[in-house]
Order: structure tokens, then sequence, then C-alpha cells
């Protein structure tokens, strides 16, 4: 199972539990919505994930059309050496924390 999740979807599933009134709620669903609030804030601040191995790939399918259309075009050739350097670059910046 992958790790990616989508930051939208969880933001929604957590804002649907949060629906109390504030004339009629109780103080266990005031300090439960100061929770949602906190896991709210913490979600959209924390840094957006990528599926490295995916992106990797796409990369690769570009540096393939690039190789086999560098001697025809300029535009080409400066598209494969940015990506002999983006690449290696991607694969090295993903670091299990």
């Amino acid at each position: 199972m992958s790790d990616l999740i989508s930051r939208e979807a969880l933001l929604k599933k957590i804002e649907g539990k949060n629906s109390y009134s504030v004339n009629t709620a109780t103080t266990n669903e005031i300090m439960k919505s100061y929770a949602y609030a906190d896991c709210i804030c913490i979600i959209e601040h924390e840094p957006t994930a990528y599926d490295v191995d995916k992106v990797a790939e796409q990369l690769e399918e570009e540096h393939k059309t690039a190789l086999i259309m560098s001697d025809k075009s300029e535009f080409f050739l400066g598209q494969l050496s940015l990506l002999n350097r983006v690449i290696p670059l991607l694969k090295g910046a993903v670091k299990d924390e």
C-alpha cells in the first residue's frame, strides 16, 4: 500500500467530523473541535509527497524521446542535458524520515 494520500480528501473527511453548532456544543465537542483544528493546521502545512518512482519513470520516458530527437533539434539536445541532471537529483532527493 502506498503512503501517499490526498491532502484535500483527508481535510474534507476531518472537517466533516467537526460539524457542531456553536450554540449547542458541549465542552467535549468544543475540545474535539480544537483537536480537529490542530489536525487541519498540521495537514495544511505538511510538505507535498509524490511517488518518486513514477515521476522518475515519466522523466526517463522523456529522456528516451529527447535522446531520439536530439540529432534533429537543439531543443531536444537542451532537454536531454537537463534530464541527465534532473533524474539523478530526483532519485537522490528522497530520504525516509
